[in-house]
């Protein structure tokens, strides 16, 4: 899935290089394939499954859990690309202007806000098809089939999420790249507000299985984050633009939070898995019910039990 998840990022990066021109890469990348440098689609292979393995250790419900994976993504973005064009790894143009460069007081940082809610889009639409159709053993013709349908579906629903951010974007009459700043905050209140909708007990969330991203990349978006706050301490960047500083910061307070989350979920899923298997854990010694059988602690403590799990 891991080689999968990279076609489909140098697939998008390709196509949205050669049909809409927003942005293109130097020519001091030597290892290229057609318009996009090597390590790029390997870049969103780790991302999106980082997002994912994230996900999969969340009590969510099953419709949630893209949008969560998009909102995933787009945290890393929020800090990375505005230090990357400080860099020159890659340049942000704009088209309908003559190709011009966007300059780095416009948008996010320098960073058109398209872009940045391109990113949930991209994460979202293949996560929502990796779950629907990855989960299946199949014969290996098979697996080659419902790879390229995966590719292809996950591509086909960020460009209806592109389209959708456009037609958003026309409607209240964002014209600028600032005013579309509130565009991406708009489509990122919904994806919170879907996540949120989507919350769950952990007992439900043992019917799902594990399932997703196959190992987890938590350290790999910790490198990510510290690297982005390592360049600019070093390039000074942080004289130059403060307040990507403080959001370098806050994106890493969010990550933080997740593990947190991750472990509270972890935790009531091993409760929860304990119950289900006919045992009350070990941390319900308080109701002096530890070991003993579900229907025989439920008659004797009545609904403290139920409570704690």
């Amino acid at each position: 899935s891991l080689l999968t998840c990279a076609f489909y990022g140098w697939l998008l990066e390709e196509l949205n290089i050669k049909m809409f021109g927003t942005y293109h890469y130097p020519d001091v990348y030597l290892l290229r394939v057609g318009e996009v440098p090597l390590f790029i689609p390997f870049g969103w292979a780790v991302i999106i499954h980082s997002s994912m393995a994230i996900t999969n250790r969340m009590s969510l419900a099953s419709f949630s859990r893209p949008f969560m994976d998009g909102l995933l993504a787009v945290l890393l973005d929020l800090a990375v690309d505005a230090v990357a064009i400080r860099l020159g790894l890659w340049h942000w143009t704009v088209p309908w202007e003559g190709n011009r460069q966007l300059r780095l007081d416009e948008g996010w940082f320098g960073v058109p806000p398209a872009n940045l809610t391109s990113w949930m889009w991209v994460a979202a639409s293949y996560s929502f098809f990796r779950r629907a159709l990855g989960n299946r053993r199949l014969l290996c013709r098979r697996i080659v089939l419902r790879e390229t349908l995966i590719v292809a579906l996950s591509y086909c629903g960020l460009v209806a999420g592109i389209y959708f951010t456009g037609t958003v974007t026309h409607l209240v009459r964002a014209k600028s790249e600032s005013e579309q700043i509130w565009v991406f905050a708009g489509q990122l209140a919904c994806f919170l507000a879907l996540c949120i909708a989507g919350r769950r007990p952990a007992i439900v969330q043992l019917r799902d299985g594990p399932g997703g991203a196959p190992f987890s990349f938590t350290l790999t978006r910790w490198g990510i984050h510290f690297g982005a706050l390592g360049t600019m301490v070093v390039t000074g960047m942080w004289h130059q633009a403060p307040a990507l500083w403080a959001v370098c910061f806050g994106t890493v307070g969010i990550e933080c939070c997740l593990i947190f989350l991750q472990r509270q979920s972890t935790r009531a899923s091993m409760e929860a898995s304990c119950y289900a298997g006919g045992r009350i854990p070990k941390d319900l010694n308080d109701y002096g019910v530890a070991g003993m059988p579900v229907e025989a602690a439920l008659l004797r403590n009545g609904t403290d039990a139920e409570r704690h799990l």
